[in-house]
Formats: structure tokens, sequence, C-alpha cells
């Protein structure tokens, strides 16, 4: 089977360094038009401090995830971009709390 066969394709998640923006359904499993799923492998994942912003859908139906770090420096997190089940961890009065609390995930702050 070539891997352009493959509907879905398991991954590790990299972001590349000077990355500024996670785009909209970057790592969805909601693929349309032919493109491949893909199943992040990470449980869990910190969002690096360049990130200013967290796309609609960005992680949308990856179950796999347990937990996500979010910095300070997001500002902007879409709709629907993290799964209600992902535990959110962040600093108090943050973008991340924002979004956990809106979105039914269980939210804990990080200590400084």
């Amino acid at each position: 089977m070539y891997v352009s066969d493959l509907s879905e394709i398991e991954v590790n998640m990299n972001i590349s360094e000077g990355t500024t923006v996670i785009a909209d359904s970057l790592f969805s499993r909601d693929k349309t038009d032919n493109q491949r799923s893909v199943i992040l492998k990470d449980e869990n994942i910190v969002i690096p401090e360049t990130i200013k912003g967290i796309g609609e859908k960005a992680f949308y139906m990856q179950f796999n995830i347990e937990t996500m770090e979010i910095p300070d420096s997001v500002i902007y997190i879409g709709d629907d971009a993290i799964p209600s089940k992902v535990k959110i961890y962040g600093d108090d009065g943050s973008e991340a709390q924002r979004y956990a609390v809106d979105n039914g995930n269980e939210f804990v702050i990080l200590s400084k």
C-alpha cells in the first residue's frame, strides 16, 4: 500500500520554530476533499511560547490528547479548537482559562 492510499496518518505534533499560529483544522481528524486525517500520537501537548493563536478546530476530534499546556502568549483560541475531554493547563486569567471555562474543559492553573 502506498502512503497516498491511506485515509489516516499517525504523527507526533511538531511545530516549527518561529510559528505563531496553529491554523484552522491543522490537526483535525475531520478532513474532507480527499485530505488525510492526522492522528496525533501525543497524549500531553505543550504549546510553544511563540504561538499567539490556535485556530478553529485545530485539534478537532483528536481523542488521544489528555492534557494541553497553553502559555500566556496565546491570545486567541478558535471554536472547537480543543476536545472537551482535554485537561488544559495555563495561567489564571488567560485565554486558555477562558476557553476551558466556556467549553467545559477541566482547567488547572499553573503555579508561577
